[in-house]
């Protein structure tokens, strides 16, 4: 079969599984997430390497709420070095390092993404985010992280943390499409499935706002003929709310 059909096959049939299995868990983190932005606060997301996108995937994004903080770390997410990045997210205490200054704290949520789960600085984000007070949801495959040992000096991993695991479905190694004995897999789905379940919390989140009387910013497409996506005055106050806007 052509790897395009494949692919597609695969890829939708974990979406349509991952919509129902995740349904309870996808409420809950909606549910925190309404929460904190109808405190006053914020959502935050961080994640390494590949799964940085993430953070980016629900950051000033059409039809994105404006509370989103980013957290993004130039030498984790590829472009300063790929191998470098990977060396740096299992250094413990680095995510200590980076997050020492957010005001983070129990009106918040962090959402960490990872893969595996398995390296320092998801465990870390996550642990710093409990010690705060912070509810964190884990954003990851749990048939990979089920697979792999943890390299946090603690030996736990980002499934055994988090308050909430959103549980992406992706394969062990991620990849989906084989191309024949003796060959490498290829055509990975964690990116697919994780942007698919960010932007379902979101949605939900959003509608939650309104129903409970609470008009969230939201962001409209800046390529619009009509694209201000918000008023100068709201972006002056997000800006100084979020340091990346």
């Amino acid at each position: 079969m052509n790897a395009l059909d494949v692919y597609g096959r695969v890829a939708r049939r974990l979406l349509d599984e991952a919509i129902d299995r995740e349904r309870d868990a996808l409420e809950r983190t909606a549910g925190l997430a309404a929460d904190a932005v109808a405190g006053g606060g914020l959502i935050y997301l961080t994640g390494t390497g590949h799964a940085h996108l993430m953070a980016e995937e629900v950051f000033y994004r059409a039809g994105g709420l404006a509370a989103v903080y980013p957290i993004l770390v130039p030498p984790l997410m590829l472009h300063e070095g790929a191998v470098r990045s990977t060396r740096l997210e299992r250094r413990p205490g680095l995510a200590r390092e980076v997050m020492a200054e957010l005001e983070m704290g129990p009106g918040d949520l962090l959402i960490v993404a990872s893969n595996s789960g398995r390296n320092a600085f998801p465990v870390d984000a996550a642990l710093l985010g409990s010690e705060r007070g912070t509810p964190v949801v884990a954003l990851t495959s749990v048939p990979h992280g089920q697979r792999v040992t943890s390299r946090h000096p603690s030996g736990r991993r980002l499934i055994d943390v988090a308050d909430v695991i959103l549980d992406t479905g992706a394969p062990y190694g991620d990849a989906v499409v084989a191309l024949g004995e003796g060959r490498p897999a290829v055509a990975p789905v964690s990116t697919v499935l994780g942007a698919f379940l960010l932007n379902a919390v979101m949605a939900r989140c959003t509608q939650l706002l309104f129903e409970r009387g609470v008009e969230p910013d939201v962001f409209a497409s800046a390529n619009l003929e009509d694209g201000e996506s918000l008023s100068k005055e709201r972006m002056a106050y997000w800006r100084d709310r979020v340091r990346l806007l």
